[in-house]
């Protein structure tokens, strides 16, 4: 496979293959309906980069490692985020806000040192929830466990960023902050949406939905400015940060925009990749035992800590794994602001570049047996010979997710946990697919039963 990835002059312009003009709107009018596989048959059919012709504008869909990790890293100048997405978040994150500025403000919380506190947030939040699974276990009563996943996720998040735990259930904001949650993965999926402004039943919630949290955010934040503790989380090193040249620091405004800007990004993806872990091993119940294995050594029963992940190498890989198979950010999107050429092909200004990580994901030319659940893979013997942007399910690059390495290492706390407390098992007959909306999540949820390890 080619990874030639320069740069282009006007007299080098190989057309990317692809449908016609009247094939590509018929793609793009189906594909939204279920995205992976229509992905994968553009793929099988044409290549690596695939070229979508809608008269306005030129889409083209990306299933090569390499190639994305040129667009993203290599020469991430040349390409900025989709303006559609950013319209779309402004109401809730504000505009403006560039990734120097971002990463110069927040940075500071991803430091180490700020880890030691989350453990406390996590067992805590994770305990509460165990508590109410003793009640199903006793009752052999099955429960939605992607649901439970959501819920736990948003509550040791919000404590761990602004020092509030968001009630789960009948909690205004956390019904709130998933009802904003499913209007972005409902308008993935749509194709055709009306602008947040027109008063549909479904932009009224959403609105409603935004005005909550922000009330709720905007009065967490008042009442830290008046206590003056430092509590050592992402609202406190906000609060306390000021600009190098100016000495001003951000408006409560501003401060609210940039928590959200974490917060609501980062819960999503924790809680849907705990869920399909849960699948997984229920799945494969000798990955289980050996994960099971490896937490009677390292823990004999106590709780983990942040200290204890190093000394948790299989558990980390069960992890990875379930990353690799189902990826929460499972398609990202940039724009070209000049030509180039990516692959050999040309890629003119203006172009929408789709980056498929679910294909790159499960692409047999960087893993063997890519359907498989197979943890191992990423033993460093068995990684040495594959490409590290094989595996980007929170991206790569200057603009990756700076909690990437945090949210492995709460994923890794909360699994250690719940697998020595109790083993899941999936409910027999129940159908479990994953949907490719604004995230990887499962389709009518992951019904499943607990059972109390002794």
């Amino acid at each position: 496979m080619s990874s030639s990835v320069t740069n282009t002059n006007a007299s080098s312009k190989v057309k990317v293959p692809g449908p016609s003009l009247l094939g590509s709107i018929s793609t793009l009018t189906r594909m939204w309906n279920d995205p992976i596989h229509f992905f994968d048959k553009l793929h099988n059919k044409y290549g690596d980069v695939v070229g979508l012709n809608i008269g306005f504008n030129k889409i083209f869909v990306i299933n090569n490692a390499h190639y994305i990790k040129y667009i993203l890293q290599e020469n991430i100048n040349n390409y900025k985020k989709l303006e559609r997405l950013e319209m779309q978040t402004k109401l809730l994150f504000g505009e403006g806000w560039t990734n120097k500025i971002n990463r110069q403000i927040i940075r500071r919380f991803f430091d180490p040192q700020h880890y030691a506190s989350m453990d406390t947030a996590i067992a805590d939040t994770t305990q509460k929830m165990l508590e109410r699974w003793q009640t199903f276990a006793n009752n052999h009563q099955p429960f939605d466990v992607a649901e439970e996943m959501m819920d736990l996720s948003l509550s040791f998040t919000a404590k761990s960023l602004i020092g509030h735990d968001f009630n789960t259930g009948q909690d205004n904001v956390a019904i709130a902050m998933k009802a904003i949650i499913d209007h972005f993965n409902a308008r993935a999926v749509s194709n055709f949406n009306l602008p947040e402004s027109f008063p549909t039943p479904a932009n009224r919630r959403y609105l409603a939905a935004v005005r909550t949290v922000q009330t709720a955010v905007d009065q967490i934040i008042e009442e830290r400015q008046h206590d003056g503790k430092d509590r050592a989380d992402l609202l406190s090193v906000l609060q306390s940060w000021r600009d190098e040249e100016t000495g001003i620091g951000l408006s409560p405004k501003l401060v609210r925009e940039r928590l959200l800007w974490i917060l609501l990004p980062a819960f999503e993806p924790i809680g849907r990749v705990l869920s399909w872990i849960w699948y997984q091993l229920s799945l494969n119940p000798n990955i289980e035992l050996q994960m099971q294995a490896e937490l009677v050594k390292v823990l004999g029963g106590r709780k983990p800590t942040f200290d204890d992940l190093p000394n948790l190498n299989y558990t980390k890989m069960v992890v990875q794994e379930t990353l690799r198979l189902y990826p929460p950010f499972w398609v990202l999107g940039r724009e070209a602001i000049e030509d180039d050429k990516v692959g050999g092909f040309y890629i003119p200004a203006k172009s929408t570049l789709l980056f498929n990580i679910y294909g790159v994901h499960h692409n047999p030319n960087y893993w063997d047996n890519p359907e498989s659940f197979d943890p191992e893979r990423f033993m460093p013997e068995r990684s040495r010979n594959r490409p590290g942007c094989a595996h980007i399910p929170f991206s790569i690059g200057p603009r990756a997710c700076l909690g990437y390495n945090l949210s492995i290492m709460q994923i890794q706390l909360v699994l250690a946990m719940v697998a020595q407390a109790c083993r899941l098992q999936l409910m027999p007959g129940h159908a479990v697919e994953p949907a490719a909306m604004f995230s990887l999540l499962p389709r009518n949820g992951i019904q499943m039963t607990a059972s109390v390890r002794t």
